[in-house]
């Protein structure tokens, strides 16, 4: 019976997942999107109350309603949510693991629009510098999964004026997707 609801849970965590994977910042453009906000903070309190013995799905669409209050410009509830992912992950996997790279490379894109005005680099990079640690221990130097925290690692760098190092890890982040791709 357990393992009947478990799947349930995932299954219906997945339905959410697909559904607010379908928002982007192009489809709220020029919309009014209070019903949307309403509803991705009635989510948020529901996950948080209702997946409690299930912290893996938790976490999951936590990483999703992330990226989705990213979005729709609500840049301090996205970064709430993908910490709480990455604080889940880290608790049931430790920290080298693939999914607690993935939310700690979500962290700074949630805090982008912020720090860019407060030009806070330093902490973005760290947070890309430890997803990109870790993609490396677990897929290697050459894999696709390193080549997103190479990017964006890059990005900041380059808006540091560092431009030199930015340039060698873009150049590095194609070189692998060239070579895999």
């Amino acid at each position: 019976k357990a393992e009947t609801e478990a799947a349930k849970s995932a299954q219906v965590a997945q339905f959410l997942k697909d559904m607010l994977a379908g928002v982007d910042s192009s489809a709220a453009l020029g919309r009014d999107t209070t019903l949307l906000r309403e509803i991705l903070d009635k989510t948020a309190e529901h996950v948080g109350k209702d997946l409690t013995n299930q912290p893996e799905v938790e976490a999951e669409l936590r990483m999703t309603l992330g990226r989705t209050y990213f979005e729709v410009g609500e840049s301090v509830k996205s970064e709430a949510m993908y910490r709480e992912a990455l604080a889940i992950f880290r608790r049931l996997f430790g920290d080298e693991n693939q999914k607690v790279a993935t939310a700690l490379n979500g962290v700074p894109i949630s805090l982008w629009s912020r720090l860019w005005s407060e030009r806070r680099w330093e902490e973005v990079e760290s947070l890309y510098r430890e997803a990109l640690a870790i993609h490396k221990k677990i897929s290697g130097g050459d894999s696709l999964e390193v080549t997103w925290p190479l990017n964006n690692l890059a990005s900041v760098l380059r808006e540091e004026g560092r431009t030199a190092e930015a340039e060698l890890l873009h150049g590095e982040a194609l070189r692998i997707r060239r070579k895999l791709l």
